[in-house]
């Protein structure tokens, strides 16, 4: 690499090179100058010259090349003074061209919450020329420019790394970072049914973090692990019931926390046995009613059965006796017949009414005004006390005369 600088004067005047304002030595072992005196050409209207070159030593500097940063400087060419006047001079900035360097993100690690901004994510890279960027997500460019702009709500299926990568003519560098989307576990329950008849409910979740506690309920029953068999398997939950020393019926529910927050519980229902179903107090119950009807019962067929009996000894006893209750073996009977008002016609349950009108019975009370007809007595005292009630005077009863 060389610098060169020619200036025309005369007489012949002499060069020298400065770097910064520094005089660089002509026997210095990072540069080498040259100088070669150019007569004059009328052809192209050049005069008499000195012609200076300015060589890089590159192999002498630090690592066999140049700084991009420390080399960056302002290299001057000027000529002394002759007898026509002063000398004269140039300077021109020295800029070392390289790849992209100590590339960078802003931000190396971003952890948001599903469904939130992510923010700005800014890259930079040294270089010179300038560097351009682009950036890449699962080898897919989804950015130009050394900003990517997070303004929507991410998903959790955009985690991962992304990549800025800064470019040049003279080479490229990637800067990388990872995004994180966060968020509340996702669970599922299913049950299986191992060989010796117990049953395991798996509660598997999809979360992150994926450091998490499960908890699981049955309604709104904590099933601890002193009770219950609960383990780990990888990231998921076993739920052991032994229906023979823990007979569980209901709806059993798994609940999953993460740092993010609670998950929506997720459930299954087991089927217990009957006395499971039922219950320790409604075991208790239907054993009482149980024996109470037992008991109704025992009561009812003994009740029953005597009842029975009595009936069968009541027709017995009827029987003996005959059908109005009289004795009716041989013995009786004959006895019966020879009696003087055997075969007369039993006694009318009517009153005997006799077709003389004028039929009077007589009774005890004929002693001051003799027979009455009853009922005509009765109709005539009830019409006095009603005429009392209303305060007319009584009717005296009227006189019957007996007929002989």
């Amino acid at each position: 690499m060389k610098l060169s600088c020619r200036v025309e004067c005369s007489p012949l005047c002499d060069v020298h090179w400065y770097r910064n304002d520094q005089l660089i030595e002509r026997q210095s072992q990072l540069y080498t100058v040259t100088s070669v005196n150019l007569p004059e050409n009328v052809n192209v209207n050049e005069h008499q010259s000195l012609k200076s070159t300015l060589t890089f030593n590159t192999r002498w500097w630090p690592n066999g090349r140049l700084d991009p940063v420390a080399d960056v400087a302002n290299y001057t060419c000027a000529s002394t003074d002759n007898l026509v006047g002063p000398g004269v001079s140039t300077t021109t900035l020295f800029l070392v061209e390289f790849g992209p360097l100590n590339a960078t993100v802003n931000r190396p690690v971003v952890e948001v919450e599903e469904g939130s901004v992510g923010g700005v994510l800014e890259c930079n890279a040294v270089a010179y020329p300038p560097a351009n960027y682009y950036w890449q997500h699962n080898h897919q460019i989804i950015g130009n420019g050394p900003r990517l702009m997070l303004d929507y709500g991410l998903s959790r299926d955009q985690s991962g790394e992304y990549s800025c990568i800064a470019h040049n003519q003279h080479g490229n560098i990637t800067a990388k970072t990872s995004i994180n989307v966060v968020y509340k576990p996702e669970c599922s329950v299913t049950m299986r049914q191992s060989a010796d008849g117990k049953k395991r409910l798996v509660c598997e979740v999809r979360t992150n973090p994926h450091l998490v506690d499960f908890t699981w309920m049955l309604d709104n029953v904590t099933l601890t692990g002193d009770v219950h068999d609960v383990q780990l398997n990888g990231a998921n939950s076993v739920l052991t019931l032994d229906a023979a020393s823990y007979p569980v019926t209901g709806v059993v529910y798994c609940y999953v926390n993460n740092s993010v927050g609670m998950s929506t519980p997720c459930q299954i229902s087991v089927e217990g046995s009957l006395l499971a179903k039922l219950g320790d107090d409604n075991i208790i119950i239907i054993a009482v009613i149980a024996a109470a009807i037992v008991m109704i019962l025992v009561v009812c067929i003994v009740l029953l059965v005597i009842c029975r009996r009595q009936r069968a000894d009541d027709k017995s006893a009827s029987g003996a006796a005959g059908p109005s209750g009289i004795d009716a073996s041989p013995e009786a009977k004959g006895f019966y017949e020879n009696l003087p008002f055997h075969g007369l016609q039993p006694t009318p349950n009517k009153p005997f009414r006799s077709a003389a009108a004028d039929l009077v019975y007589a009774d005890v009370d004929d002693a001051d005004y003799g027979p009455c007809d009853y009922k005509a007595a009765s109709l005539q005292s009830a019409s006095q006390r009603k005429a009392l009630a209303q305060g007319q005077p009584a009717r005296p009863p009227p006189r019957h005369e007996t007929k002989m």
